[in-house]
């Protein structure tokens, strides 16, 4: 299963990197409610994915 969460522009979450051998792997995002989502990078050449593009912004 997925989850998308949907954040509204101007909504506070907090972010907590992701380290595995002191490389930055992913992000934690918590938002107001306690409720935590794990948003992963994509590992390859020198580059990440947007580490957002699961996730949409309601205006």
């Amino acid at each position: 299963m997925t989850i998308n969460p949907k954040f509204k522009v101007g909504q506070e979450v907090t972010i907590r990197t992701i380290n595995i051998d002191g490389f930055v792997t992913g992000l934690i995002i918590r938002d107001n409610g306690n409720i935590e989502y794990e948003v992963s990078y994509f590992l390859g050449d020198n580059y990440y994915s947007s580490c957002f593009s699961d996730y949409q912004i309601e205006e």
